[in-house]
């Protein structure tokens, strides 16, 4: 099976979603190269929701990109795992952009930004500090309402009397995920 046109569509959307992000970057600035010790990095001055959702969709695009890549050389099980990491960055995004505006919501966003900024030193005095995760109680809303909606769409498919098996209708994932060992 051929699976180049559908993966060029799919660069396709991702290019236009890269140069959406670019554009976004650029209305940013440019962050700055700092040395603290023995470590440079760039850095932004005053790092915001707008830097934090930028770096997160790099991420995005960049994890697109490599699954086109990886799906030609026929590599699913790295595919998975980019896409794992995928939807972690996005759920990231919609934490911190959630419409919730709540006082308690607020305070876990600028606490979790403010986390994953101040992690920004890579020297080897730095201190060793735990990654900035998104507060479960807002990132995990939306994975618990995802697994509900899942599980609903699951409960529904279950086979019964006169209805084919769940996945009779589901598109031969290993079929196109394989086309590179025959």
């Amino acid at each position: 099976m051929d699976i180049e046109l559908p993966l060029q569509a799919l660069q396709n959307r991702v290019n236009t979603l890269e140069k959406v992000v670019q554009f976004i970057a650029v209305t940013l600035g440019e962050p700055g190269l700092r040395q603290i010790n023995s470590d440079r990095g760039f850095r932004y001055k005053k790092p915001d929701i707008r830097h934090f959702c930028v770096l997160k969709a790099v991420r995005v695009v960049s994890a697109l990109n490599a699954s086109i890549v990886l799906a030609r050389e026929g590599y699913t099980q790295e595919i998975a795992v980019l896409m794992r990491t995928l939807a972690e960055f996005t759920t990231h995004i919609e934490f911190v952009l959630d419409t919730d505006d709540s006082e308690e919501h607020r305070s876990k966003v600028n606490q979790y930004l403010e986390a994953f900024f101040a992690d920004s030193r890579r020297d080897p005095e730095a201190e060793i500090k735990k990654s900035a995760s998104t507060p479960r109680s807002g990132a995990c809303r939306l994975g618990q309402d995802v697994r509900q909606s899942r599980r609903r769409r699951w409960l529904d498919r279950r086979p019964r009397a006169g209805r084919e098996p769940v996945f009779q209708d589901l598109p031969d994932l290993l079929q196109l995920c394989s086309w590179k060992l025959s």
